[in-house]
């Protein structure tokens, strides 16, 4: 077993030292061109490979992250430009420009079709030669992106030329006979522009001229008769080319003639496209300045940059009026280029760029104001923008100079946002060599992206796999990145996998999002951020000494057993962020070096951060009582209204202690209180919740009659109402006649104190929690009010 063991150390050391990976040398032919070396080309993908525009004679190149799978497939008419690589259901559209210079500039579009084979690359339809660089028209919902919307199946929609009747609207299924125009919509040699193709469900709608030059919403089903203007009301019009597809709607910028050009949303009928926002009241919010990340989508937001009279800010819409908001101020995107920014399902990602690509800003956003920031403030010529698991990647250069331009990445944190892969690390003259990565694209669950290697006398295609899992290659360190399959430090985005039998040490602040945890982590400086699922298995422990364990974000989670868990036995705690109604119950698996005490906790009220951690012993019991102390806290004090579930093994149970009368106490004002609790379950270990929990000091599990303080039966004093608006009554039987009432803060701060001298006494309080304890011949009791 040993050997075993040893053998995959090394053979994961050996992987490791080829990661990033060297698939191809592309230099001669394969390397990307034109529109492939700046923007991610994860818009090109089909069937496990991605097509793109190569340098050499064959232009139209194929790779499947393979040595042997990265070839040129066809020079696609010789001179040719490649305008538009498209995925289809069976195939892919790639769309050229053959272009003739002499005696004048002409051009000869065509539209191609490949499945990544030589053998399957094939033409579909040449259109007439025509004055001009291209004249097939426009293919993509959004140029910037190079992303078509209009795609249904194998159907295409696009405009075209041709003498007779302009630049229109076309079709094609692949075939030379299905390759056909749909509607001459303005009659005649004129040209309607049709630009913008969007899909929804219930038919394509796209922008287009039938009169003059104001482009209006049509719609079509891919027939002549079904090619019609939604009859939106006038005065509207479009103001440009861009319109993208949000679920089962379109979301574009128009004018009305009256509010300027303004966020608009369409559902293909007159009665659903509407402005969504009128941002600038005094003029036009599309700015004047083009900007990259236009209408970029994930799963749930349209984003776009625009200004409202003064400033230009970041704002998002879901295609609803409310929910079309402003979510970061006075922040730019700076470029038309859209390599300056890129998104995934749940995040856009941008370069705010000032002209000089010195300086530049990060933003991260995630659609909410509250997820929404910028992330770094020091970027030096950073392009390329592209995500990979979560995380994003990204060419960034050395501060002050484009020296050194390699791979970067962030998770979001500025902290973690720096230099990932240093490919080209020739020094010549004291100024690094840079690989100057671009063209970035994933498949088949890796990274890859094109760059210069061997001193810059050669371009490759690389590969990149984000495997974390943690070897231990060099040491037990966590934080030394060779100790990683990644050969970099998990991030806030990372699956994270501890192989059993390893002993960790955290020596800083360590990140992940997803972690199975089989071998054992030791904080021994420096706090663990976790923003996903944690599973401890295998009889793993985390010991926390004196540091933090943070369960970040809204639905991060951890779960144990009573053999794996987290220890803590310092004052370090476990905390868990915005615990509320939303995100329900939450189990934390805490114990002792000796003992497994989970916690529960849910909380009806205010949203807040709690901490919870428990050590072995309780002070202040004289019997009935479990050896355990928990100590639950709350960031912001108020608010909370907790029910809280505790657990226990019978070993820890003291000789007189009864289960069936056991109660959660409170240790609040000098006093153990009982909380509203419920009955025990389980077994070992046993569990018991209290519930309406608003203050928060060290808890345990006892019989009531084995607190501290002695008290008489609950039966004899009644506080009402409880909770109270702040004028409530004390209410006594009449042996009680003379008890002494005292009243502290939640604090353990003494308000007030007076005298019962009848059965009902009245009483004043402002708003917050309070503690009263009623003193009787040497006896107490304890009862707490909510004064809202």
């Amino acid at each position: 077993m040993k050997k075993i063991t040893l053998f995959i150390l090394l053979f994961s050391a050996i992987v490791n030292a080829q990661n990033p990976l060297v698939v191809k040398d592309v230099t001669s032919s394969l390397k990307p061109t034109g529109n492939s070396d700046k923007a991610d080309l994860n818009y090109a993908k089909w069937n496990g490979k991605l097509f793109y525009a190569g340098s050499g004679s064959t232009m139209l190149c194929v790779t499947d992250g393979t040595t042997a799978g990265t070839i040129g497939l066809s020079a696609l008419g010789g001179t040719t430009n490649i305008s538009a690589i498209i995925p289809a259901q069976d195939f892919v559209y790639v769309i050229t420009s053959d272009i003739t210079f002499s005696p004048s500039t002409a051009s000869t579009d065509k539209i191609w079709k490949t499945d990544g084979t030589v053998a399957g690359t094939s033409l579909v339809y040449a259109f007439e030669t025509a004055t001009g660089l291209t004249n097939v028209g426009v293919y993509y919902s959004v140029p910037a992106h190079r992303k078509n919307y209009s795609v249904d199946g194998n159907k295409l929609y696009f405009s075209a030329f041709d003498a007779t009747n302009g630049k229109e609207l076309w079709k094609t299924d692949g075939t030379a006979a299905g390759t056909i125009l749909v509607k001459d919509i303005k009659p005649g040699t004129g040209s309607s522009q049709s630009s913008g193709f969007c899909k929804i469900p219930s038919t394509t709608l796209f922008i287009a001229q039938s009169v003059g030059l104001e482009s209006k919403l049509w719609k079509t089903d891919g027939t002549t008769s079904g090619t019609e203007q939604i009859p939106v009301a006038e005065p509207f019009y479009i103001v440009n080319q861009d319109m993208a597809r949000l679920g089962n709607k379109v979301i574009f910028f128009a004018h009305n003639t009256v509010d300027g050009y303004e966020p608009y949303v369409s559902d293909g009928t007159a009665a659903g496209t509407f402005m969504l926002k009128n941002i600038n009241p005094t003029g036009n919010s599309l700015t004047t300045q083009a900007m990259g990340l236009h209408l970029k989508m994930t799963d749930r937001y349209c984003f776009f940059i625009a200004n409202n009279g003064t400033t230009n800010a970041l704002w998002r819409t879901d295609g609803t009026v409310d929910g079309t908001i402003e979510v970061i101020p006075n922040v730019t995107n700076g470029i038309s280029d859209a390599g300056y920014s890129t998104t995934d399902a749940e995040n856009l990602w941008f370069v705010n760029y000032n002209g000089t690509n010195a300086v530049q800003q990060l933003y991260k956003s995630n659609g909410t104001v509250a997820g929404s920031s910028q992330v770094y403030s020091t970027l030096n010529f950073a392009q390329n923008l592209t995500t990979y698991k979560g995380a994003l990647w990204f060419r960034a250069a050395n501060s002050g100079t484009p020296a050194n331009a390699e791979v970067w990445r962030s998770d979001g944190l500025s902290v973690n946002t720096a230099l990932a892969l240093d490919i080209e690390p020739t020094i010549v003259s004291g100024i690094p060599m840079s690989s100057n990565p671009n063209a970035f694209f994933e498949l088949n669950d890796k990274l890859y992206f094109f760059g210069k290697g061997n001193n810059n006398n050669s371009h490759y295609l690389y590969q990149y796999t984000g495997d974390f899992t943690f070897n231990g290659s060099i040491s037990n360190d966590w934080n030394n990145k060779s100790n990683w399959n990644s050969l970099l430090k998990p991030g806030m985005t990372d699956v994270v996998t501890i192989p059993a039998g390893q002993n960790i040490e955290v020596t800083a602040n360590a990140y992940a999002k997803n972690v199975v945890i089989n071998g054992n982590l030791n904080l021994v400086s420096g706090n663990l951020d976790f923003s996903g699922m944690i599973t401890l298995a295998n009889s793993a422990k985390i010991t926390l000494n004196n540091n933090m364990l943070n369960l970040k974000g809204a639905v991060s989670s951890l779960t144990g057993t009573n053999t794996s868990y987290v220890i803590t036995n310092g004052t370090g705690t476990i905390n868990v962020e915005n615990l509320d109604a939303t995100r329900g119950t939450i189990s934390l698996p805490i114990g002792t070096a000796t003992n497994y005490n989970p916690v529960s906790l849910s909380n009806s009220g205010t949203s807040d951060t709690f901490s919870a951690r428990v050590s072995d012993g309780i002070s202040g019991a004289t019997n009935g009582a479990v050896n355990a102390t928990w100590d639950i806290a709350e960031a912001v004090v108020g608010g909370s209204n907790v029910n809280l579930s505790l657990g226990w093994n019978q070993a820890q149970e003291n000789g007189t202690f009864d289960r069936n009368a056991a109660k959660i106490g409170h240790f609040t004002a000098g006093n153990w209180m009982q909380e509203t609790s419920g009955t025990v379950l389980g077994s070992n270990p046993y569990t018991l919740s209290g519930t309406g929990i608003s203050s928060f000091s060290p808890f345990s599990v006892m019989n009531f009659s084995a607190l501290s303080t002695s008290e008489f039966g609950i039966g004899k004093v009644a506080v009402c109402p409880n909770p109270s608006n702040g004028d409530f009554s004390i209410e006594i039987t009449n042996e009680m006649m003379g008890s002494k009432a005292n009243v502290y803060s939640i604090l353990g701060q003494k308000i007030k104190t007076f005298v019962l001298n009848s059965n009902k006494t009245n009483s004043n309080l402002t708003s917050g929690v309070y503690i009263i304890e009623i003193e009787n011949n040497g006896k107490k009791t304890i009862k707490k009010i909510i004064v809202n």
